[in-house]
């Protein structure tokens, strides 16, 4: 798989991009966002399509979040590591920059064994922007696409608020 940022020395077009998993929502502001889907759809070929993922904001979550002073420490989800069958929790914090829709979140891993010891932690920091949906449908027109289709899952059910936002769109 060939990044689009490189340019191909043949000027080679891509019938279809995809930014999965989110990752657009790493990008930080509106013009950065701008910049990066015009540079996709520049590489796109005639009739190109671009599938986008991101997720819809639950603003009542936010708002939750944002009424603390600091955001407190909670279980953000649990699975079963399935190479040595111990528990995983994870953690979060979180803090909110309503002006830029950002959030920069704090996260604590920690592996549990069957004695209830942990017995591994680590940690990760990043930070997301969260675009509403008629937000990323302005930025995707503006960029040189023509929207097919929003969808609200990865089974292509309708949108709902506070579910997925699975785009595509065609090169204008």
């Amino acid at each position: 798989m060939r990044s689009i940022f490189v340019d191909t020395p043949d000027g080679e077009k891509f019938s279809v991009a995809m930014i999965p998993y989110r990752s657009f929502c790493h990008i930080l502001t509106p013009e950065d966002q701008s910049r990066v889907l015009v540079r996709m759809c520049d590489h796109l070929a005639d009739n190109g399509r671009l599938i986008i993922n991101i997720f819809d904001p639950k603003l009542d979550w936010i708002l939750e979040d944002f009424s603390f002073p600091e955001s407190p420490l909670r279980k953000h989800h649990e699975f079963t590591n399935p190479a040595t069958g111990n528990r995983v929790v994870i953690w979060d914090t979180r803090k909110y920059d309503l002006g830029a829709q950002v959030i920069d979140e704090d996260r604590i891993f920690e592996e549990i064994d069957r004695d209830g010891v942990v017995i591994q932690r680590s940690y990760a920091k990043w930070s997301l922007r969260w675009t509403y949906r008629h937000e990323m449908e302005y930025l995707l027109r503006l960029s040189g696409f023509k929207i097919e289709a929003l969808y609200g899952d990865f089974d292509r059910g309708p949108f709902h608020y506070g579910g997925e936002q699975v785009w595509i769109a065609r090169k204008a």
